[in-house]
């Protein structure tokens, strides 16, 4: 299954003589955005460990072999440490290299179990990268959330009243 999923997709190479800065979308958002510039900022311990306390148990851990369990039952104890690390991450612009492995599973898909095209990848990351990585996509969310539209809210957390065409 390894050599199947790391063979069967073909990997895009970035060309360098793209350049996409006098595009019209980029312009127009250049002009209405402009001004706007994001940066992740630093967490407090009570923060990491509302994120902690709401892991589900039951998930599958991942390389690191920490599971989501026993990060939850000891949330009170390691979140002050944990927010220590993930600010480190934060103010250094890093990621650790421990936190990018994943357990690959095959899943099936359809039609015959015994032919490898009718499975898929699935990865199984570290649950600590998983924290890390909802501390992220809060900020991230919270900075463009009032920039979107109020019609693209069809895979989004309904946070306000989407608003309806009128004829």
């Amino acid at each position: 299954f390894n050599n199947y999923f790391v063979n069967c997709g073909s990997v895009p190479t970035p060309s360098s003589d793209m350049d996409f800065s006098a595009h019209p979308s980029i312009a127009l958002i250049k002009q209405r955005y402009g001004h706007l510039s994001f940066s992740f900022h630093p967490v407090e311990v009570h923060y990491v460990l509302k994120i902690l306390e709401s892991l589900k148990p039951n998930k599958a851990t991942g390389p690191d072999r920490i599971s989501p369990r026993v990060l939850k039952l000891s949330s009170k104890s390691i979140a002050g440490p944990l927010t220590k690390l993930m600010n480190k991450c934060v103010n250094s612009s890093t990621w650790p290299s421990l936190w990018k492995l994943s357990n690959v599973s095959p899943i099936h898909k359809k039609d015959s179990s015994t032919t490898k095209e009718n499975y898929r990848p699935v990865s199984i990351l570290t649950c600590i990268s998983k924290v890390f990585e909802k501390i992220q996509y809060d900020q991230i969310f919270t900075f463009v959330s009032d920039l979107l539209s109020d019609n693209l809210y069809g895979f989004l957390k309904v946070t306000r009243t989407p608003q309806r065409c009128s004829k």
